[in-house]
């Protein structure tokens, strides 16, 4: 699963710039999908923690239009919201044991 993300991660980075911006709150909306069944605190968890994902191959952080792009590709496949539904609550147990 970890190659599937950071191929996905690397895809968007060079896909990304190339596109056009997105629709507004799109990761809102996968953040919404990411944290489902959860509370509000791990909601803001799970939007801090996917705010800090997107960045574009070189590390940085990507554009506005460019993070919503991303959240709503990722957001329209189920595997995919799976894979970081999982990703993220593996980063944020990591997160909390320290």
């Amino acid at each position: 699963m970890t190659k599937m993300f950071a191929s996905l991660t690397l895809a968007l980075g060079l896909l990304l710039p190339a596109c056009g911006g997105g629709g507004g709150g799109a990761c809102d909306d996968l953040n919404k999908k990411i944290c489902e069944g959860k509370d509000g605190a791990y909601c803001k968890q799970t939007r801090e923690w996917l705010d800090k994902e997107m960045t574009g191959p070189d590390g940085e952080k990507l554009s506005s239009s460019e993070s919503d792009l991303a959240c709503k590709m990722i957001g329209s496949d189920k595997d995919v919201i799976d894979a970081y539904r999982s990703k993220a609550a593996s980063d944020l147990n990591q997160t909390a044991g320290k």
